[in-house]
């Protein structure tokens, strides 16, 4: 009876030690998990932060077109402006917007 007794608890120390890596792997997907959710909110926050500074910077650019078009534009003139890609798009809409309805003069 005593080498059952033995195995029994060897086999015991088994399922505790299955159930212990268990609850590692359990914890570890967690962790996992978790930072992935981390990750996600940082590239979300980092998206809507960018959205917003370039936003704001197409603001501030088609202001200061405007104003060289204003100041230096005229009959026979040309204003020049040079902007990255990621400008291109909201400068233009900005421009189109502050110049009204009548839309932008004929080329």
């Amino acid at each position: 009876r005593a080498p059952a007794v033995a195995a029994a608890g060897a086999g015991a120390g088994l399922a505790e030690a299955a159930i212990g890596s268990a609850d590692i792997v359990s914890s570890d997907v967690a962790l996992g998990f978790a930072s992935l959710a981390m990750g996600v909110f940082f590239v979300v926050l980092y998206r809507v932060l960018l959205v917003v500074v370039l936003r704001e910077r197409d603001a501030l650019l088609a202001l200061a077109i405007a104003d060289a078009c204003r100041v230096h534009g005229g009959p026979g003139k040309v204003v020049v402006a040079i902007l990255g890609q990621a400008h291109c798009q909201g400068v233009r809409q900005q421009l189109l917007l502050a110049q009204g309805p009548g839309g932008p003069p004929a080329a």
